[in-house]
């Protein structure tokens, strides 16, 4: 038999009143406007009943009327998949004696008790006004009906007994993973959002408690998903030094882990259809970097995602890395993946991914009695039934935001003793529990408005690129615009505010881009054929960067290296160029200084190439030319001498043109 005690943990009193009984697991809307007229409030009652035992329960009322009563209904058992919270109207199997409450002293809230004492078949009732006969094990809704002095019912509240099994009875035990949620949005301000060094005080403030409640149970397993953008923010402001080694050793646990996580909440498929799935690899890196090197380790490869995915964005995340996720309970068909894990088709692999219910989120309506939270949430674990695996595992969301540590208190109690309806496990051992078979069915992913910041992201990630190749592996450098760029995906901030930072990423580029600068016009005088002229290049960083120098002319001037690269050193620089002259003369010369990946232009120069050398060819023509007018010339003189000799002596003829010859100045031309 196993009973709990009352904790005495639980015994405070509830801050907050039901204004009408809601799920602790259906979403609602914060209350927009205070309660009127009398509240019903759980102050306690036990974990669960053995089959003789008491199911003693305190409430509390506040603002009654003079005259005021109190009835309880008990139904029958839950079946699997039965909600859990809400009224199920009508009359009960049983209903007990209106007890009336005592009259309020000035206003002061009225607690009462009620007992009801169990029995099973074929043993005698215990109480024969409060008494009541369960043969099986199981969650059995009570109903607590606050009426006036007519009978006319004023408020109510839906709690439920969770009967224990007795001898020879088997119930179903399901494991319940804890995972403790840390995350608030990127700040509004843009200069608040680029420099992380602000924590966010009431996520610390809402985070406290919960600490010290997990403090408290230092071996009950737990899971903590941590934005990392929201944990770099508490690791930079100093105010936080304390909470972050709070933190810090509640996840050095040995029962405790950290799930991998994107830097900051983004929509995958959203960012996947829009082609900016390279997004997600700086999402991986920042994200599990941070953890690393604030906490620890992460789980590698397993992320919470808030949005419905499609397999295309499954695909993505998995050449990534990313193979196991935490799927919001929408996210599948219904009911799939929230009692065992499914194998998702991802692009010619899979990806396994377990459902989170809003059924088990902790304190999700912010209105809801904490106690009574609580407690839903204990009986709907109870409730759950075999599963499509005969094996239920649950994961059991615990918002900061939303859950109070009272509400925590008195789960991780009940976790830490265990019952033979559920117990404590964690979200790695879901995540290797056997997955249901024959698939399951991905829901239609809903795609957001980007309007132009898909657009400006990838003119953003191009200017970017072309900036690394310039600056190379120096993270020190690219690291600020990355980081910008990833913060830009963040679902939480609005769209020009996405836009603006994607875009300030472009603008600021342009600082180094425009730092790089050449003469814009210049001559070179070459005395040879092929000779080296110095090119200015001045560099305004305080840096040294690679830049490509480009050479275009004409078929008159030939470059060697049409394509140089040089690094740059800060103030000028001399880059030897080399050039081929193939004609005297004046030729243009282009230059172009690029960024290593052809990107971006960063100066341009027209350069005159003169050159005053002859040509190899050039000299060969002219010997040409001389040799052949040296012959040509010797040959006339000959012809000429022997004309003029026959003519004055035909016998000295042949003796003339045997005598030495003297030179003849030839006629002008």
């Amino acid at each position: 038999m196993i009973r709990r005690a009352i904790a005495a943990a639980s015994l405070a009193a509830a801050a907050l009143a039901l204004t009408s009984p809601t799920p602790a697991g259906a979403q609602t809307a914060p209350a927009t406007t205070v309660a009127t007229g009398p509240t019903l409030t759980l102050i306690d009652q036990p974990i669960a009943v053995a089959p003789d035992g008491d199911f003693s329960v305190f409430v509390q009322v506040d603002d009654a009327p003079t005259a005021t009563d109190i009835a309880v209904d008990i139904f029958g058992a839950v079946q699997p998949g039965e909600p859990i919270g809400p009224d199920p109207g009508g009359g009960g199997e049983g209903t007990f004696p209106v007890q009336a409450l005592p009259a309020a002293s000035g206003g002061a809230p009225i607690s009462t008790l009620f007992t009801i004492s169990l029995y099973a078949a074929g043993e005698p009732n215990p109480d024969p006004a409060w008494g009541w006969p369960i043969d099986e094990p199981g969650v059995y809704p009570v109903r607590v009906r606050l009426l006036d002095g007519d009978g006319n019912r004023l408020q109510t509240l839906m709690t439920s007994l969770i009967r224990l099994p007795g001898e020879g009875q088997q119930v179903t035990k399901t494991g319940a993973a804890l995972l403790i949620g840390m995350h608030g949005a990127p700040p509004e301000d843009p200069e608040e959002r680029a420099a992380p060094d602000q924590a966010d005080t009431d996520l610390l403030d809402q985070l406290d408690p919960l600490l010290a409640v997990l403090d408290g149970h230092p071996t009950l397993p737990a899971t903590f998903s941590i934005t990392p953008d929201t944990l770099a923010r508490v690791g930079g402001d100093e105010e936080a030094t304390e909470q972050l080694a709070r933190l810090r050793a509640e996840v050095a646990s040995d029962e405790r882990s950290v799930l991998d996580a994107a830097y900051v909440d983004v929509n995958v498929a959203s960012l996947a259809n829009a082609g900016l799935a390279d997004n997600l690899a700086l999402q991986r890196d920042f994200g599990r970097q941070t953890i690393a090197d604030l906490l620890e380790p992460p789980v590698t490869g397993t992320w919470q995602l808030r949005n419905r995915v499609d397999e295309s964005a499954l695909a993505q995340l998995r050449t990534r890395g990313i193979t196991r996720t935490l799927l919001p309970g929408d996210a599948l068909a219904e009911g799939a993946g929230v009692l065992a894990p499914v194998d998702l088709p991802s692009g010619g692999g899979t990806t396994r991914a377990a459902a989170q219910s809003s059924d088990f989120v902790l304190g999700l309506d912010p209105r809801s009695d904490p106690v009574l939270a609580a407690h839903q949430l204990l009986a709907r674990l109870a409730s759950t039934g075999g599963g499509p695996t005969g094996d239920p595992a649950v994961v059991v969301t615990v918002d900061p935001a939303l859950a109070t540590d009272t509400s925590l208190q008195i789960v991780t109690d009940a976790l830490a003793v265990g019952t033979p309806f559920f117990a404590a496990t964690d979200v790695e051992a879901i995540l290797d529990a056997e997955p249901a078979t024959g698939g399951s069915a991905l829901t239609p992913v809903s795609q957001p408005e980007l309007g132009s910041y898909p657009a400006t992201y990838r003119q953003a990630s191009s200017s970017l690129a072309s900036y690394q190749s310039m600056v190379g592996g120096r993270r020190e450098l690219i690291t600020p615009y990355e980081l910008t760029l990833t913060v830009s995906a963040s679902q939480d901030l609005a769209l020009a505010q996405r836009r603006d930072d994607a875009a300030s990423v472009t603008s600021a580029l342009e600082v180094p881009f425009t730092a790089i600068a050449t003469p814009e016009k210049d001559k070179v005088t070459l005395g040879a054929d092929d000779a080296t002229f110095p090119l200015p290049i001045t560099s305004e960083l305080d840096y040294q960067v690679k830049v490509v120098i480009e050479l275009e002319s004409n078929d008159r001037v030939r470059f060697p290296k049409s394509r140089v690269e040089k690094i740059l050193e800060p103030g000028k620089n001399q880059v030897p160029i080399r050039v081929q002259t193939r004609a005297a003369g004046d030729t243009p010369v282009r230059i172009t200084v690029r960024s290593p990946d052809d990107g971006v232009i960063l100066a341009e120069s027209q350069y005159t190439i003169r050159s005053t050398a002859v040509s190899g060819v050039g000299i060969v023509l002219t010997v040409g030319a001389a040799l052949f007018l040296a012959v040509w010339w010797g040959r006339h003189w000959r012809r000429a001498r022997t004309r003029r000799v026959t003519a004055a002596d035909p016998d000295d003829a042949t003796a003339a043109a045997d005598a030495p010859s003297e030179p003849e100045t030839p006629a002008p031309v």
